[in-house]
């Protein structure tokens, strides 16, 4: 399994723990924020066994054929709400305002795994209200395959009649 770096700045090493802000930090880093800081022990989560980011979006992946597409096309900002919810960072929405995704420690990730940070910005208070609304329910179908005497595509979704 991969691991996460500290992302205090001029620190390369291993992360052991999540501080407050959702943020990996290694063990002596911790220590220098409880010593020197105003944390204390309590700020900080260990990690063992918690598995990082990239490997849980692609072991995720790997559950259901359908799980990339329902979390990228219309998904995406439930997606990336779970992801703050596990791994901290903050909700993003790309500067198209079509994707949203999680930023972490400078990095964006969405379902496909790690995406260009510079493609995605902060949303204003209008933008997360039209983010809450999205959903792959709402605006996609699933298709079963088609109908053995026609070919026409066996779709299931509730909005579409």
């Amino acid at each position: 399994m991969k691991t996460e770096t500290c992302a205090y700045i001029h620190c390369e090493k291993e992360a052991d723990f999540i501080d407050a802000m959702g943020d990996f930090v290694c063990e002596e880093c911790m220590e220098r924020e409880v010593q020197h800081g105003g944390d204390s022990y309590d700020d900080f989560q260990s990690i063992s066994g918690f598995m990082n980011i990239e490997d849980f979006i692609k072991q995720l992946r790997e559950t259901d054929h359908y799980i990339s597409t329902i979390y990228y096309e219309g998904g995406c900002y439930k997606f990336a709400c779970l992801l703050e919810s596990m791994f901290g960072g903050e909700v993003v929405i790309s500067k198209e305002k079509d994707h949203a995704a999680l930023l972490l420690n400078g990095k964006a990730y969405d379902i496909k795994g790690k995406q260009d940070s510079d493609l995605f910005e902060k949303p204003c208070n209008f933008d997360l209200i039209e983010m809450s609304d999205w959903g792959f329910a709402k605006y996609r179908a699933l298709s079963l395959g088609e109908c053995g005497n026609c070919e026409e595509p066996i779709l299931i979704n509730d909005n579409i009649k």
